[in-house]
C-alpha cells in the first residue's frame, strides 16, 4: 500500500500528486494572508483556531507581501490556468504551504482540505499537490424541521461547520408551520420555532463559511398545521382532507388556489420570512397536490383543468417571490410526473427541483420536459433515512450518485441531498451522516465518487474516529432493514420493513411479512455486534457522546421491533412486558431528544407510536384506529 492509499479525503480531489518529503507545522510559523487579508481572514482565523484546540499550536496571522521563512500562504489568485469557480491548489512543500485560490470559497475549501490532512497525518504533513474544483456548483442539504423535530441552534452551527467541511455550499429548513411569524402572533404561543433574530444569527455564520442558506416554505400542500386552526380554515382546498395514495386523510392539507386570499397569505408568509436570509433562493414547495380540484377548486379544474389550475397558482407565487428580488424554487413533481406538457410555461425565473429517492428513479427521462422547455433544474435525491431508523446505506448511496450523473449529463445546476422526518423523526441526525458525506462526495467529484476510504473518511471527517470503525458501522446499521426480508425489496419500500411492524403493524393481519425467524434474530445479533464495536470506539467529544446515544436508542428501537416479530405479538398482541419496554423507550427518547432539539415537537414524534403501547397494554386494535391522523399526527406518507 502506497501513501497516496493512505490519504482519506471526503470529499476525494479532482487531482493528487504525492512528492517526496514532509512539512511539520510549529508553534512560531505563521498563516501569510497574501491578498485580500479582509476577505480571506475568517478563513485563516478558523484554521489557526482548530489547530490551537487540538493541536496545541499557536500560529499568528499575517497580512503582507513578504515570503515568511515557514508557514502557510493563502492567495487568491485568478489566472488563465485556473478555470474554474471555488478552484483551488494546495501545495505542501519540505518549507512551506501555498493555497492559490481563484475565490474566496476556494480559498475556504483549500484550507478545508489542509485541515482534514491534519485530521489523518497530525501536524508531520507528506507533501503533495492538490488541484481540485467541484463537478457541480449548487451541492446541498435540505433538512426536515417541520415532522416534529427543530434542532437547537447549536445543533444547527455543529451541521453548518460538519457541512461546510465537505464542501456543501447550500443548506435549506424545510418548513411548513416552523418558523415563528410576528405577524401570525396566535400560530405561535407556547411554541419553540425558529425565530428571525435564530435565522439572522444562522444566516452569519453560513456566510462565513460560504454556505447558502435558503429560505424554504411550502406554500400550496403540506399546511395542515395551518389549515386546522379556526383562522385559517377558510383558505383550504377541503376541509375535510380527501383519499391520498397512501389512504383516506380527513384533515385540511392544501390551500384552495383559485382563492386570491390564499395568495395573501402566502405573499405575508414570504415577506416576513426572507428578510432575514441573505440567499437570492426561495423554495416554495408545490409538491404532492393530491387534493387538487377535489373542493373548492373543483369546478375551476372541470372547466379550465388541473394543469392550469396549478400553473397559475404556480405563477402567482413564483411572482410574489420575483418582487421580493427572489429566484423560485419549487419541487416539480406535479409537472414532470402529471403535466409534463407545463413545462414550457413555467416562469423563466423558477427553479424546478426534480426529487426521486429509488435506486431506479428515473432522472434524465423526468427532466426531459424542463430541458426541452429550457428551464433550469436541480436534482434532488434523499440521504434514505425517510421513513426508517437507520437509514438505507446502499439505497442512498446508488440514489445519489444517479442525481449526480444525470445532473451532470443534462446540465443541472447541482444537487439538493433532502432529508425528511416523517412520522415523528424518530431517526437520529448522526444517522444522516452517511448521507450528507455521500452527497458530498459525489457532486464534488463523482468520478471518484466514495473511493475505496471513503468508510475511513467519513469516521475521520465526519464522526471524528481516527480507528474508520464509525463509518462502517454507520455504512452496516443502514443495511439492517435488507438482512430482515419480509419484502420483495426492502432497498425500494416506503417503510424499511423493521420500521413498518412498529408505525403500521396492522399490515402484520396480511401476508405482505413473512418473516423468517431466523433472519429476525441475526439482524438482533448484527445490532449488539454493532453496538458493540461502536462503545470500543474512541469518538471526540462531546460530539461522539450524543452520536453513541442515537445510536444505541436506535439500535433499542430496532432489537424491539424485532422481539415483536418474534413474540407473535400479532396472534397475541397484549402483551404487558413489552408495553413496559416500549414506554422505557420513550423515556430513553425524550434523553436524546434533548441533546440536539427543541422540547417543542417531543411529544408529537412520540404520539407516532403511543398506538403501539396501547394496542400492547389493552391488547384492543382499537388503538390503531386512525393511527393516519390521529390528534397529533400530521401525515399519512
Amino acid at each position: 500500500m502506497t501513501l497516496l492509499d493512505k490519504i482519506s479525503l471526503l470529499p476525494i480531489p479532482q487531482k493528487l500528486q504525492l512528492m517526496n518529503g514532509t512539512f511539520t507545522l510549529r508553534s512560531g510559523q505563521c498563516i501569510r494572508i497574501a491578498s485580500a487579508p479582509q476577505t480571506l481572514y475568517f478563513t485563516a482565523r478558523r484554521f489557526v483556531e482548530r489547530l490551537a484546540a487540538r493541536n496545541g499550536l499557536k500560529i499568528p496571522i499575517i497580512a503582507d507581501q513578504f515570503e515568511p521563512m515557514e508557514g502557510i500562504t493563502i492567495t487568491l489568485s485568478p489566472s488563465a490556468y485556473m478555470t474554474h469557480p471555488e478552484e483551488y491548489k494546495l501545495d505542501i512543500r519540505a518549507d512551506s504551504i501555498y493555497i492559490h485560490a481563484v475565490d474566496p470559497a476556494g480559498a475556504f475549501y483549500g484550507m478545508s482540505t489542509l485541515w482534514q490532512l491534519i485530521q489523518e497525518h497530525g501536524t508531520t504533513l507528506p507533501c503533495l499537490r492538490i488541484t481540485d474544483y467541484p463537478d457541480l456548483s449548487i451541492r446541498g442539504v435540505m433538512l426536515d424541521v417541520s415532522r416534529s423535530k427543530i434542532p437547537t441552534q447549536d445543533t444547527l452551527f455543529h451541521l453548518v461547520d460538519l457541512l461546510a467541511d465537505l464542501k456543501i455550499n447550500h443548506l435549506e429548513l424545510y418548513m411548513e408551520n416552523a418558523f415563528a411569524y410576528r405577524l401570525h402572533p396566535e400560530n405561535r404561543q407556547g411554541s419553540d420555532r425558529l425565530t428571525g433574530e435564530g435565522i439572522l444569527t444562522l444566516d452569519a455564520y453560513c456566510r462565513e463559511r460560504f454556505v447558502d442558506l435558503v429560505p424554504n416554505q411550502n406554500s400550496y400542500g403540506h399546511l395542515t398545521d395551518w389549515l386546522r386552526q379556526p383562522q385559517y380554515s377558510q383558505l383550504a382546498e377541503c376541509l375535510e382532507g380527501g383519499n391520498f395514495p397512501d389512504g383516506p386523510y380527513p384533515y385540511p392539507y392544501s390551500l384552495n388556489p383559485t382563492d386570491p386570499a390564499s395568495v395573501a397569505f402566502i405573499e405575508g408568509l414570504l415577506e416576513e420570512l426572507t428578510p432575514y436570509f441573505s440567499s437570492r433562493f426561495v423554495n416554495i414547495g408545490f409538491d404532492e397536490t393530491f387534493d387538487l380540484g377535489i373542493g373548492k377548486s373543483q369546478r375551476l379544474c372541470e372547466t379550465q383543468g388541473r394543469p392550469f389550475v396549478y400553473l397559475e397558482f404556480l405563477k402567482k407565487v413564483v411572482d410574489v417571490v420575483k418582487r421580493n428580488d427572489r429566484r423560485a424554487l419549487f419541487w416539480s413533481d406535479t409537472i414532470t410526473r402529471h403535466y409534463p406538457d407545463l413545462a414550457s410555461k413555467i416562469p423563466q425565473n423558477a427553479i424546478a427541483l426534480e426529487w426521486g429517492y429509488t435506486t431506479d428513479y428515473p432522472f434524465a427521462e423526468r427532466v426531459r420536459p424542463l430541458i426541452d422547455a429550457g428551464r433550469a433544474f436541480i436534482l434532488c435525491p434523499s440521504t434514505g433515512t425517510w421513513l426508517s431508523l437507520s437509514g438505507r446505506s446502499r439505497q442512498a448511496a446508488q440514489n445519489i450518485r444517479n442525481a449526480v450523473l444525470a445532473g451532470l449529463e443534462h446540465g443541472a445546476l447541482g444537487l439538493l441531498n433532502t432529508d425528511w422526518g416523517d412520522w415523528g423523526h424518530w431517526q437520529p441526525l448522526s444517522v444522516s451522516y452517511l448521507g450528507f458525506a455521500i452527497g458530498a462526495a459525489e457532486s464534488w467529484n463523482v468520478a471518484r465518487g466514495k473511493g475505496s476510504r471513503f468508510e475511513h473518511g467519513l469516521s475521520l471527517h465526519v464522526f471524528k474516529d481516527d480507528t474508520g470503525t464509525m463509518g462502517r458501522i454507520a455504512w452496516e446499521f443502514g443495511c439492517l432493514h435488507c438482512m430482515a426480508g419480509g419484502v420483495e425489496d426492502p432497498e425500494s419500500t416506503y417503510f424499511a420493513p423493521l420500521v413498518d411492524i412498529l408505525w403500521r403493524p396492522w399490515r402484520w393481519e396480511g401476508s405482505e411479512y413473512n418473516f423468517d425467524l431466523h433472519k429476525i434474530e441475526a439482524v438482533k445479533s448484527k445490532i449488539r455486534d454493532l453496538l458493540a464495536m461502536m462503545n470500543d470506539t474512541a469518538l471526540e467529544e462531546p460530539e461522539g457522546e450524543i452520536v453513541k446515544s442515537e445510536y444505541a436508542l436506535m439500535g433499542t428501537l430496532l432489537t424491539f421491533a424485532c422481539d415483536i416479530i418474534l413474540s407473535g405479538v400479532a396472534q397475541q398482541p397484549k402483551n404487558p412486558l413489552m408495553a413496559h419496554r416500549l414506554k422505557e423507550i420513550f423515556s430513553e427518547h425524550e434523553i436524546v431528544w434533548n441533546k440536539r432539539n427543541r422540547k417543542a415537537g417531543l411529544a408529537t414524534s412520540i404520539e407516532f407510536l403511543h398506538p403501539l403501547y396501547e394496542y400492547l397494554s389493552s391488547g384492543s386494535r382499537d388503538a390503531f384506529n386512525g393511527i393516519r391522523c390521529g390528534p397529533l399526527v400530521r401525515y399519512p406518507y
